[in-house]
């Protein structure tokens, strides 16, 4: 039993130390489970036996100390699978698609499915709002709502994503919406210019 709080805090330093997942570790997080369960059987047990006495500062702190032990451990557990998830569903939006197969090899069986299950929601999702916009193509948002350009070529009226119809002559600058100048940008009709 006094080997819980090591187990756990092994664990935790293990994903605390990995760039960014270790193997999922499904003996010692067994492990831990196993001794946590065992202590709060003890102390369950101890608590109802005959001699127990409220008013035994004994029985009381040997009780309070394994209650608190299990107690922080099952934390240390949880904190352990949060934070693993939490690193699955960031690699998800810096990878923009699926997590890459060496990553996936190093998650449980129950982590893959959660990975899947995320994917499939965020793609749901993501094709339910504007259209199939893929939210992982953004990481940040923009500093400023409208960007400079210079025209580079002449290319007469064109109709920018916002409906907005804009003469382009070349060598005249705009400020335009960055959503209408990022596609003018990669035609390469103007090019971003600091204003």
């Amino acid at each position: 039993m006094s080997g819980v709080p090591s187990t756990c805090s092994a664990l935790l330093r293990e994903l605390r130390t990995s760039p960014w997942v270790p193997q999922y570790n499904e003996a010692d997080v067994q492990k831990a489970i196993d001794e946590i369960d065992e202590l709060r059987t003890h102390a369950h047990s101890v608590a109802h036996l005959d001699s127990f006495s409220d008013d035994d500062p004994a029985w009381t702190s040997t009780l309070t100390a394994e209650i608190q032990i299990y107690t922080h451990a099952r934390a240390c557990l949880i904190a352990y699978a949060t934070c693993r998830l939490s690193k699955i569903m960031e690699l998800r939006w810096a990878v923009g698609g699926e997590l890459p197969a060496a990553n996936r090899a190093l998650l449980s069986p129950a982590e893959l499915k959660f990975a899947d299950a995320y994917d499939g929601v965020l793609a749901e999702y993501m094709g339910a709002v504007g259209g199939g916009l893929d939210l992982t193509n953004v990481a940040s948002p923009p500093k400023e709502l409208y960007v400079g350009v210079r025209v580079e070529r002449s290319a007469g009226a064109v109709v920018l994503a916002s409906g907005q119809v804009l003469q382009l002559n070349a060598h005249e600058r705009h400020l335009l919406r960055r959503a209408d100048a990022e596609p003018l940008i990669l035609q390469g009709l103007v090019e971003h210019c600091q204003q």
